[in-house]
């Protein structure tokens, strides 16, 4: 798997200057038969398209994996937040369950 660090618009510039590139080696080996210039261009083209798409799908699947890696952090970082506040707890009031705090809040308030 290749990684193109290129994005979209760089892609379609380079693409587009290939595609200018074609034009011209075209132009110069079929300087009398249109046809044939056609077909070449038409190849080059084709192939210059494909590049483009697998660049854009590299692209998408470096983007999927930055997410995947992103979601995977908030996980970790929710689990980190909850566990600290579960010890936090535990360190302010003991072993005391959570029943028994309600039940001295209850009576506090009471």
């Amino acid at each position: 798997m290749s990684t193109d660090p290129r994005t979209p618009a760089e892609v379609a510039d380079w693409l587009t200057e290939k595609a200018t590139d074609a034009k011209a080696v075209a132009a110069e080996r079929y300087p009398h038969d249109p046809t044939a210039r056609r077909i070449d261009e038409t190849a080059q083209l084709r192939l210059l398209v494909e590049q483009a798409a697998e660049s854009l799908r590299e692209f998408e699947r470096h983007l999927d994996e930055i997410f995947r890696l992103n979601a995977e952090l908030d996980l970790k970082q929710a689990r980190h937040e909850y566990t600290t506040a579960r010890l936090r707890r535990r360190i302010r009031h003991g072993r005391r369950s959570r029943a028994a705090l309600r039940a001295t809040r209850l009576e506090i308030a009471s």
